[in-house]
């Protein structure tokens, strides 16, 4: 079901299309489409070149690096543009089974922390420039445009308005020549929601009247096209709000009651309701709002928030009713049902007062939630003694609920909403009353960005005999803090609380504290102290006589140079750990051997993505040893990084020592790969080695079988996956005959695109003809 709805949301954005000269290649088209948007939403061709240790390992030069790739793509096919929906779009509205999926570009974004004229910010604003290149290429204008809207918001967060107003235009530009005017205009409803997110309403006040004209055209009496009312209702008011952000009631006006002909007053329309009320037309407005009070509110809609806020802010005789509905619909018990009700309320004007008196009788759940976005809602209109009290009431909700939360997920939405002072002083306040529970994921977080580790650190020392595992792990955490803030005496000073050993056998918590807080410093351009800190580490380790965790302390150093670029001294590092590795007698009442050792420092690297050195070590153990060792772990972060000649190598030791089972299920996930990046004689190669292993087994896996057919089919090689379709077993079954026929579909639909291909074009063609739009489309 899963893949199917992947299947479903990614055929939302593609548009069927009619080839101009043969009309049966349009029915297969359609046939095979899933199939190939299915491949294509499982590649991950990138990176391409593989990524160095120093740069997989850090999170953000490995995402800018996978970035300039896609920006300096000589070619556009659909790999790089579904892998541009997930940087610049996502999937946001999801719904289950699957998630709502955020632009990869936000969480960038949110973990660079930007700031205005920092030195990433340069660097993206290069890569986002070569993106709008690689966009205006595009063939599909629904997807073109898409990007381009997703584009603009990421100039915009970046600082730069002016780049989101020109991506903006040419994107409301391209949509005014569509041929297909129910694309052009579908394209215009898009851009002109982004530009009134974006508050750039006014920068494309010029094309207005030249976009009216395209909406216009499609508001006709309603017929059999299930669109008609985003024709007719949905886009014509999105640009009447664009008028009225514009100061053109006159024109928004002609298009509210046009678009009103096709909305019975019956139907809840938030729109219409707030429209109307905003041009001066309150009788108009009154059968929408009576509407909306006879029903249930959907808050979770941010359309009423919207209204809500409106009807308050022109002070209509009914705001008050309107909000108390709102406000019941609020208290739903279940926080996405109601989502940010409050926040896009007051974002939007809301009465303030009203939200903090309506709290004032709400269940302490949402008093939790909410009391903080009014605090810092209190601060931004100047009433700081409102603002105080408010964070006091949080404060004292929050402790009526002491057995169930701790407010941190309050506080994390409040730094969120860069209401930072009030998570500051709530925070604060919760660590001295003791309420913030130790956490090992968030406590930290939350100290290091509400400027509160002073506040904090009581919290952690009184782990140390009720949980010392857990006061290890945060002072750690807490070190490494300290020195993100360059307080290397603090940092050294929390560091040597820290047990050189504890009831883990396999780590020194102390030489892993001293080494991050060593790179960290590094990074920072504190190259003399960070290299101290080095030496310090360097320097305890050689005092542990164990000689396991000796060596998983050496890995630790070795990791904390690899990331502050220093080769040569983390590959001495590493030659350390695995000389101490060997230099272990095996243990038969712990299980700590040598190979063992070797194995967890190999892991180790590849927690932190560094590969090569995890490889390197792994080559250490014996060789009666790799059995048992599990080499997938290296062979999926090899591809993940793009290392595919140290992912075949691993591979080799699998099919040499491990059973042949092991091989033939790990060796397509490699041949996979090499496809991705268009390789195909070297997935054919792995293909037919696999091939040959799994028939030379009494039994053989079906679905190791099935995806063999597929990655020959797609590598382009029919016959080999038309000779093992032919031993796909007949068992009588339904389901077994159902996926037969679904694999035999599947090799035909390739088999047809081979045959479409020019002479000497490669075997692996990233977009079939029929997702290349071509000059004619239709809806």
């Amino acid at each position: 079901m899963r893949d199917r709805s992947i299947i479903a949301s990614l055929l939302g954005l593609l548009i069927t299309t009619t080839l101009p000269i043969f009309p049966q290649e349009q029915v297969f088209a359609q046939s095979c489409q899933p199939q190939f948007i299915y491949d294509q939403y499982r590649r991950i061709p990138y990176p391409i070149q593989p990524l160095p240790d120093e740069i997989a390992t850090n999170s953000v030069s490995r995402q800018l690096a996978v970035l300039t790739e896609i920006a300096a793509s000589n070619t556009i096919e659909s790999n790089v543009q579904i892998s541009l929906d997930q940087w610049l779009i996502g999937r946001p509205g999801a719904s289950r089974p699957d998630a709502p999926t955020p632009p990869q570009m936000a969480l960038l974004l949110k973990e660079l922390s930007l700031k205005p004229q920092s030195g990433e910010t340069a660097q993206l604003l290069q890569i986002f420039d070569r993106l709008a290149a690689q966009i205006e290429r595009l063939d599909d204008p629904q997807v073109k445009v898409g990007l381009m809207s997703g584009l603009a918001r990421f100039y915009q967060q970046l600082g730069s308005s002016d780049r989101a107003t020109t991506t903006l235009t040419r994107a409301i530009e391209f949509s005014l020549k569509q041929l297909n005017p129910r694309i052009g205009v579908s394209n215009l409803g898009r851009v002109l929601t982004t530009a009134l997110e974006l508050k750039q309403a006014p920068k494309i006040a010029p094309l207005l009247n030249s976009v009216e004209s395209s909406i216009e055209s499609l508001i006709q009496p309603a017929g059999p096209n299930e669109n008609a009312t985003v024709f007719q209702v949905t886009i014509p008011l999105t640009l009447a709000q664009v008028y009225v952000e514009t100061q053109q009631p006159e024109k928004a006006l002609r298009l509210v009651d046009r678009a009103a002909k096709f909305a019975p007053p019956n139907q809840q329309n938030p729109d219409l309701a707030r429209l109307y009320l905003q041009l001066n037309q309150a009788d108009k407005a009154k059968p929408y709002l009576n509407a909306i009070l006879k029903g249930y509110i959907p808050v979770e809609d941010p359309r009423y928030a919207v209204l809500v806020a409106t009807y308050d802010t022109l002070k209509h005789p009914l705001s008050q009713q309107l909000f108390n509905a709102a406000w019941e619909s609020a208290k739903n018990p279940i926080p996405e049902s109601r989502g940010d009700f409050v926040s896009r309320y007051l974002e939007a004007g809301g009465n303030l007062d009203r939200v903090a008196q309506a709290l004032r009788s709400s269940p302490p759940e949402m008093r939790v939630d909410y009391l903080l976005t009014v605090a810092g809602a209190y601060r931004q209109r100047n009433q700081p003694q409102q603002s105080t009290q408010a964070i006091e009431q949080f404060v004292q909700a929050v402790q009526q609920l002491q057995n169930y939360q701790d407010g941190s997920s309050a506080i994390t939405q409040a730094i969120e909403q860069a209401y930072v002072p009030e998570a500051s002083l709530a925070f604060q306040r919760l660590a001295r009353l003791s309420v913030i529970a130790a956490n090992p994921y968030t406590t930290i977080y939350l100290a290091q960005a509400t400027n509160s580790l002073e506040a904090i650190e009581p919290t952690i020392q009184r782990l140390s005999k009720t949980k010392p595992a857990l006061r290890t792990d945060l002072l750690q955490q807490l070190a490494i803090a300290y020195a993100q803030r360059q307080n290397v005496d603090k940092a050294m000073t929390l560091a040597a609380q820290i047990p050189l050993q504890d009831s883990d056998p396999t780590r020194s918590p102390q030489i892993e504290t001293l080494a991050q807080v060593a790179a960290v410093l590094y990074q920072a351009g504190q190259v003399a102290p960070a290299q101290t800190v080095f030496a310090k580490a360097i320097n305890s380790a050689q005092g542990i006589s164990a000689p396991h965790i000796r060596a998983t302390a050496y890995g630790a150093i070795a990791r904390a140079y690899t990331k502050t670029g220093q080769g040569e001294a983390a590959e001495t590092a590493r030659q350390n750990a695995v000389k101490w590795a060997k230099a272990i007698r095996a243990d038969p009442n712990t299980g700590i051997a040598t190979n063992y050792v070797l194995s967890l420092v190999s892991q180790q690297f590849l927690n932190h993505t560094q590969v090569e050195a995890a490889w390197k070590t792994l080559q250490e153990i014996s060789k009666d040893a790799y059995k048992e060792t599990n080499i997938d772990n290296l062979i999926v972060s090899a591809m993940m990084s793009g290392q595919l000649n140290i992912a075949q190598q691993a591979s080799e030791l699998i099919a040499a020592y491990q059973t042949p089972e092991a091989f033939y299920q790990i060796a397509p996930s490699i041949a996979q790969a090499y496809l991705n990046r268009n390789r195909p004689v070297e997935a054919i190669a792995l293909l037919d080695r696999a091939t040959k292993v799994l028939n030379s087994q009494k039994k053989r896996s079906i679905n190791t079988l099935a995806e063999l057919i597929r990655l020959y089919a797609r590598a382009g090689r029919i016959d080999a996956a038309q000779q093992l379709l032919a031993t796909y077993p007949t068992s009588g079954q339904t389901g077994m005959d159902q996926r037969r026929q679904e694999l035999q579909q599947y090799v035909s639909c390739y088999a047809r695109r081979v045959s479409l291909q020019a002479p000497g074009q490669s075997a692996v063609i990233s977009s079939p003809l029929w997702l290349r739009s071509p000059s004619t489309q239709t809806l």
